[in-house]
């Protein structure tokens, strides 16, 4: 004879909440056993879309220790402090001078600074950029690595990168001069992957 045993919700909820952490741990799990497996093998792969912010991330990372608009811009800055220094009226104090110039030193440096935030913002207002602002596949092996979009496939080889950089929000990896792969952090599940993406990233291009 066969009977059904009586059980309470309470305690059917809660076997039904310990299946499901369970199984998302498994999951977890297994989805982290997979990346170090490919990392093993030599290949990684992360998908993720920029945003304007990210380009913006990057150029306000690289412009301002890019040695020729250091040059361009410190130019200027001489320039006009040059011109400042002579307008000081002769009958005022040193004091009352070094106060004046310092003012005008601080609004002209903000002048400048304002202008360049400005070109690159303006800049980078185009339709153009579609390429950019789209999801992106990174996929590191050995010898190269590839990056793939709807717009295009490219494969890089290590020995044609030109910088490696990271911060705390972006890895940058330089394929030009003036010209990068923004990867931001958020593509990572957690700091480990980070980490382990950048460190296979910075030995392979130090071995070129």
């Amino acid at each position: 004879m066969f009977g059904l045993s009586e059980e309470s919700p309470g305690s059917w909820l809660e076997k039904e909440l310990a299946e499901r952490k369970n199984s998302t741990i498994t999951e977890a799990a297994s989805r982290l056993v997979q990346a170090e497996m490919a990392q093993t093998l030599g290949h990684m792969t992360i998908r993720y879309t920029n945003t304007f912010r990210d380009v913006m991330a990057f150029c306000f990372y690289h412009y301002p220790r890019s040695p020729f608009i250091i040059g361009s811009y410190g130019f200027a800055f001489v320039i006009i402090s040059l011109a400042i220094f002579q307008a000081m009226p002769n009958d005022a104090t040193n004091v009352v001078k070094a106060i004046t110039f310092f003012i005008m030193e601080f609004l002209a440096f903000a002048f400048i600074a304002g202008i360049f935030a400005l070109t690159i913002i303006l800049g980078m207002v185009s339709r153009r950029n579609k390429t950019l602002l789209t999801e992106h596949v990174i996929t590191l092996e050995d010898g190269s690595f590839i990056e793939e979009t709807t717009y295009n496939k490219t494969d890089h080889k290590w020995a044609g990168v030109q910088k490696l950089a990271c911060t705390r929000g972006y890895i940058f990896i330089y394929v030009a001069q003036h010209a990068a792969h923004v990867v931001p952090r958020r593509a990572f599940r957690d700091h480990k992957e980070w980490d382990s993406f950048y460190d296979f990233c910075r030995q392979r291009v130090g071995a070129f």
